[in-house]
């Protein structure tokens, strides 16, 4: 699957979604890979049941205790980023969500 949204374009924080070729097997919190899918709208993947399909099963994940972080309420994390309910990875301009990506690094879908 490829993407046409980028995240962050131009700064530090940037991943380029629309050279990427995901397989969905890449799955480290707070990568470019996860960032990529919950930015283009995918927070699951089921690989096709035809012979040939080796891409993985992918679930965003579920985001359920974000710490506060540096001053900064991030209790707006929980959730997948789905409808409206955690990060979307949408806001890359606010130091709020940066810095609550930052804190939650560990369980986060959103490169910070």
């Amino acid at each position: 699957m490829t993407y046409t949204r980028n995240y962050a374009e131009g700064t530090p924080h940037e991943c380029r979604c629309d050279t990427y070729c995901d397989d969905f097997c890449d799955d480290g919190p707070n990568g470019c890979a996860r960032t990529c899918r919950i930015l283009n709208g995918v927070f699951e993947h089921i690989p096709s049941v035809h012979a040939g399909d080796r891409t993985c099963t992918w679930y965003a994940h579920y985001v359920t205790n974000p710490i506060n972080y540096e001053g900064y309420d991030c209790s707006w994390m929980t959730g997948t980023g789905e409808g409206g309910h955690g990060d979307d990875c949408q806001d890359w301009t606010s130091v709020g969500a940066l810095k609550c990506r930052e804190g939650n690094q560990n369980q986060n879908n959103c490169h910070f």
